[in-house]
């Protein structure tokens, strides 16, 4: 039999191929640089506003453990050595929660400094309380007022220092906020520490933090251009005055040796109110910078995502313009490449029908011959009876022989019949079918229904649609399981907003699981027992479902059998 022959074609557009993805692969490579030195911009912002936050809360952790060991070397009240311990375990969490900032920070000459002269100070705090405990409390507060102790503070704050101020006025406004609290809880520590020693060194220090929280309220206030963050830093200068007030009045009872008095003072309702006004305020402002921060990061992530998407437009620009001419050379490749898998297919197909078309045609014409010499022999013995019997099934066989070339003929009319789409009413569809087949649909006791959720009309080819119900329907009946006291065929109709689903469902023998797969391959039979078919209805069916672009699929038990059809609007 002579088979179709394939068609080749080289590929002329492989250099340029190779050249546009060379030149893509380049201008991609500079735009992942652009767009990491970007992010990288982006990396480092954030990372300056952490490492100000960290250093900020070590400075303050810092003065507040040394005063607290201060006040716990002077009363030996175990509240101030339970508020040391608690500092002590913030510190330990801040540094740890720093880890992820390792090469930041602790590679930084300054913040290792820092580490150093910390672990320095606890050491010493520690043994000012040992001496504490054993009653030696002017020993404790000599220690932490030796030139060595002051010495590690001095190391702590030049580490500090050398952490430069960002330029950025956002970043530099976060650390502030920083400086602030921490100035504010020196200046409380320092008031309350003259307050039960009365020493003048405290006062000094308290009157060089007052000097420097001004300072850092007062150039938080000159770079703030944000309505809400005015108000608040406005509420934290008018709280900070209030607990100025009250410790300057606590300060002047000290000096008058009235220590009680000042002690007093410094922990009363109202000075409360105030030191809660300020924590308060300095919440609010601490949230509205990290909305600030937040917008300055999503702003410059946006530059980064458009110079991006730019780059990429340009990129996928140029790609497309080299690309357009390699695609007209390799669209004409794929046509051909379709072309020679349809041209595969139709050879399979070819070579399968060929053989089975033969085989079906010669069986029954080989039946037919050696009916007809046994009735010339009947005839010669006399036996008209024999011979009229092997006449009727000559005739039957010449009717499977005929059946099967009327079938041969409407596939080869499915695959290539060409038909209009015209308006179909279903239910008048439905209604022909049923007509047709209603004399052996009562015969066999079927019960036949039809169902749809509204009058539904279809646009397509009424022919092949007619054929694919009919031949469902023949089947249902033809394939129909007599043990079955209630046998039935049910056809339905839904519809959604581009197809129109039509199933024939019935209980008949159904189809084994194992070949539902090649249900609609050529010439497959699954109960020949069950009566005369060819094996060709179901690639008829495929045929005509195929050229109307629709979908067919199948689902088959022991209970029942449905195929479902979906035809495109």
């Amino acid at each position: 039999m002579l088979l179709l022959q394939r068609i080749e074609l080289k590929n002329p557009g492989r250099w340029l191929l190779f050249a546009v993805t060379a030149t893509s692969a380049a201008l991609f490579y500079l735009m992942l640089v652009n767009v990491e030195s970007s992010r990288a911009l982006l990396e480092q912002t954030l990372t300056q506003v952490e490492k100000s936050q960290t250093r900020n809360k070590f400075l303050e952790l810092n003065n507040l453990l040394s005063s607290t060991a201060m006040l716990y070397a002077i009363t030996s009240n175990e509240r101030w050595k339970l508020q040391y311990d608690e500092y002590a375990l913030h510190l330990q969490q801040v540094i740890e929660r720093s880890q992820h900032l390792k090469s930041e920070y602790h590679g930084n000459f300054g913040m290792a400094k820092i580490l150093i002269a910390n672990q320095s100070l606890i050491e010493f705090e520690s043994r000012a309380f040992a001496l504490v405990a054993a009653g030696n409390n002017d020993l404790a507060q000599a220690l932490l007022q030796s030139e060595d102790y002051l010495r590690s503070k001095g190391e702590y704050a030049l580490g500090m220092i050398q952490f430069a101020s960002p330029d950025d006025a956002v970043v530099r406004i976060s650390e502030l906020a920083g400086l602030i609290d921490y100035y504010d809880s020196g200046l409380t520590i320092a008031a309350k520490l003259f307050a039960n020693s009365g020493d003048p060194a405290w006062e000094d220090r308290y009157n060089q933090l007052a000097i420097n929280l001004d300072s850092a309220i007062n150039e938080t206030q000159q770079l703030i251009d944000n309505d809400q963050m005015a108000s608040v830093i406005k509420s934290v200068g008018q709280a900070n005055e209030a607990l100025v007030e009250i410790e300057s009045r606590a300060i002047e009872l000290a000096k008058a040796d009235d220590f009680n008095k000042a002690s007093d003072l410094l922990e009363n309702d109202d000075y409360l109110k105030h030191k809660n006004s300020y924590s308060l305020g300095m919440q609010q402002l601490n949230a509205v910078m990290n909305d600030e921060l937040e917008q300055v990061r999503a702003a410059r992530e946006r530059e980064v995502n458009r110079h991006f998407i730019l780059t990429l437009i340009l990129v996928l620009v140029l790609v497309g313009c080299s690309f357009s001419v390699v695609f007209s050379i390799r669209s004409r490749q794929k046509e051909l490449q379709d072309k020679n898998v349809l041209l595969g297919e139709l050879n399979e197909d070819l070579e399968q029908f060929a053989y089975r078309s033969s085989h079906d045609l010669k069986s029954p014409l080989i039946s037919i011959r050696g009916l007809a010499k046994y009735i010339g022999q009947d005839i010669k013995a006399g036996a008209l009876q024999e011979a009229s019997i092997n006449a009727k099934r000559i005739e039957t066989e010449a009717l499977v022989l005929e059946n099967l070339v009327l079938n041969i003929l409407d596939l080869a009319k499915a695959d290539s019949a060409v038909e209009e789409s015209v308006e179909i009413n279903l239910q008048d569809l439905v209604g022909e079918i049923e007509a047709k087949y209603e004399q052996v649909i009562r015969d066999k006791g079927i019960s036949f229904s039809w169902h749809q959720e509204k009058s539904l009309t279809l646009v397509t080819q009424k022919t092949r649609l007619s054929q694919i119900l009919e031949n469902l329907v023949s089947n249902s009946i033809k394939y129909s399981d007599p043990n079955k006291q209630k046998p039935f065929i049910a056809i339905n109709a839904r519809t959604d907003a581009t197809q129109v689903y039509l199933s024939v469902k019935d209980n008949g023998l159904g189809i084994p699981e194992s070949m539902q797969r090649e249900v609609f391959k050529l010439f497959k039979r699954y109960h020949p027992e069950a009566g005369e078919g060819s094996g060709i209805g179901l690639s008829i069916i495929k045929k005509h479902v195929d050229r109307m672009k629709a979908k067919i699929e199948l689902t088959s038990s022991p209970q029942e059998t449905i195929f479902t059809l979906a035809i495109p609007k």
